[in-house]
Order: C-alpha cells, then structure tokens, then sequence
C-alpha cells in the first residue's frame, strides 16, 4: 500500500505524496484483510505492532480511525481519517458516518470500474464485428474471385480435350 491521496487543515504537515506503508506492515495486512482499526491514543494501537507504533511516533497522528475500500467485492486500498495535536475520543455515530463515506467512496469506485469493464466490453465486441465482416468480405471476394478463374480453367480443359481429338 502506498500513500495517494491527502487531505490536511492548513498549518498540519501532510503525510509524503507516494509514501509506502512497508513499514507498517501489520496495519496494511490487517486493513487488506477487511478490518478497521481505529484508536483515540497511540497507547491504544496493539502493542505487538511496533511497526505501526513507531511510525505514529515519527508521523502522527494521535488518533485514526482506519477503514477499508471495497470495490468488486475486494478491498483496494484504505481511508484513514486522524487527528495529530491531541487524542480524541470517537463517538460510534461519528465512526458509523466514518465508514458510511468510505462505503460511498467504494461504491463509486466500484461503479467507475463497471463502467471501464463496458466499454472494454463494448470495444472488444466493436473488434468481434469488425474482424467477422473482415471474413465475410475475404469469403465474398474468394468466392467471386475463384467463380470466374473456375470458369476459365473449365474452358482451357475443353479446349485442350478438343485441341487433343483433333485428327487432320
């Protein structure tokens, strides 16, 4: 997973554009499997994930609420919603909005990768039509082509037949 997109309130440094999160490898595996995490302390961030401990400690923030992307009926990637000056509690309604903007998100994600697999669709099938009329335009001049070159080979052997009995 990597960094692609921030948003900050003016006077908070962002997050590096493209940042890699290799590093917090427990947080990646855990969001990509479909969790959320969410905390109002780094105290509360699982003790065993030092990874994940120790980039809060050099990034921020304070508090996150971390949801997963669906899209196709996988997860794409994460939302990450936080707070870096200080802790905050969150409320489970504000969780419920949290995650209902991300299923939003997700949907429309899901719906822009639909309407790319039509028109892939729909520009194969354009293809399909174009290479069958192809073929059928190749059968016609074969068969236009092979008719009268048929003819004229029948007439040669005639003639050659008529040529071989002549008797003077």
């Amino acid at each position: 997973m990597r960094v692609s997109h921030t948003w900050v309130r003016n006077g908070f440094p962002a997050l590096p554009r493209n940042l890699h999160l290799q590093r917090v490898k427990n947080l990646t595996d855990w969001v990509m499997a479909g969790n959320e995490l969410v905390w109002s302390r780094p105290e509360e961030i699982p003790s065993d994930w030092k990874d994940l401990r120790s980039f809060v400690a050099r990034n921020g923030p304070q508090a996150s609420a971390v949801f997963p992307i669906w899209a196709g009926g996988r997860v794409i990637g994460a939302v990450s919603f936080g707070r870096f000056r200080s802790p905050r509690p969150w409320s489970r309604e504000l969780l419920h909005r949290l995650a209902l903007a991300v299923r939003i998100f997700g949907s429309a994600i899901e719906r822009k990768q639909a309407e790319a697999a039509a028109r892939l669709a729909q520009s194969e099938q354009s293809l399909a039509q174009r290479r069958s009329m192809l073929g059928e335009l190749v059968a016609s001049l074969t068969h236009e082509l092979t008719q009268p070159l048929g003819a004229v080979l029948s007439n040669l052997q005639g003639l050659a037949r008529l040529q071989s009995q002549d008797t003077r």
